[in-house]
């Protein structure tokens, strides 16, 4: 895709980086300038709003960087030579030194003035011709990182419409085979209640349900023997949390709505996935403690 390899582009607005419209060389053409693209570091990018990165060809890479430095470098010469221009022209202190002044050296000033006019109207000649230079030689940054958004966004269009026809096959398939598995997460390390993570092997095996290699994991398991073994744990752990993996969840969802309703289906129980502890609820709740319909007929025969 990169020819002559890959090199990472951090970038900016231009406006991030010359905050201040300088020598108050402003109008339609310096803003759209303005609100290109710049190539900057990664530090330089990190600190800035909206600072972001992206893949590009070294030779166009190392094209924008220049751009931008001598745009930088520009900028910070005419500023300087702004300030020299302008201290000749400050006024002494106080009203009557100003008066005399005035007075005194009205043709130094008068001239002055035309200097500071002339070299003023050189310096904002030379700041839009700078802007003009760093659009000529940098503007397709901002374009390349508008394909490679819209590529991007492509992509993942296409992930998630491929992911979404896999949940939808698996969800067809017939559901009452031994291709579930499940998982007990104990709580701590951010989780307030332990956790029964039930997954479908076929789109959460890569996340771990297959076997027991990892102290807490089963799988090779039918809907009712994972539910079985959920009723075990929750009669031990009245406030167990059943979940599922993402995936998993995923699917059921788009098959039946809400995971609760799918699980109704495949193992004809429907279960109270989080319940809370009467502790946890709001003083005005009554609490009738976790849902108890385990043993309600099921859907694929009972266990």
């Amino acid at each position: 895709m990169y020819e002559g390899g890959i090199d990472t582009v951090h970038f900016v607005r231009l406006r991030d980086v010359i905050r201040v419209c300088e020598l108050n060389v402003t109008g339609p053409e310096v803003e759209d300038i303005r609100n290109l693209y710049c190539a900057v570091s990664e530090e330089e990018a990190s600190r800035m709003w909206g600072g972001d990165w992206v893949l590009a060809n070294p030779a166009d890479a190392g094209r924008w960087r220049a751009a931008t430095d001598a745009m930088i470098r520009t900028t910070e010469r005419l500023r300087a030579e702004e300030r020299d221009a302008t201290r000749h022209l400050r006024r002494p202190w106080g009203k009557t030194r100003r008066v005399l002044s005035s007075v005194r050296h009205a043709h130094r000033n008068h001239v002055l003035r035309r200097d500071h006019d002339a070299t003023m109207e050189r310096l904002r000649t030379e700041m839009l011709a700078a802007y003009r230079r760093f659009r000529d030689q940098a503007a397709d940054l901002t374009a390349h990182v508008k394909a490679e958004r819209e590529r991007y966004a492509r992509e993942r269009r296409q992930h998630e419409e491929q992911a979404r026809r896999k949940r939808a096959a698996a969800m067809a398939r017939p559901l009452d085979v031994p291709r579930w598995g499940y998982r007990v997460e104990e709580a701590g390390n951010g989780l307030r209640y332990r956790r029964f993570r039930v997954t479908l092997e076929t789109l959460d095996a890569d996340r771990g349900c297959r076997g027991d290699t990892d102290g807490g994991l089963r799988g090779g398991l039918t809907p009712h023997e994972v539910h079985a073994a959920f009723v075990e744990e929750r009669e031990r752990d009245p406030y167990l949390w059943l979940t599922f993996g993402l995936d998993t969840g995923r699917a059921m969802e788009e098959w039946r709505g809400s995971t609760a309703e799918a699980w109704q289906e495949i193992t004809g129980h429907l279960v109270d996935e989080h319940p809370t502890r009467p502790e946890e609820r709001g003083s005005s709740q009554r609490h009738y403690g976790p849902s108890s319909n385990y043993f309600s007929p099921g859907g694929f025969g009972s266990y």
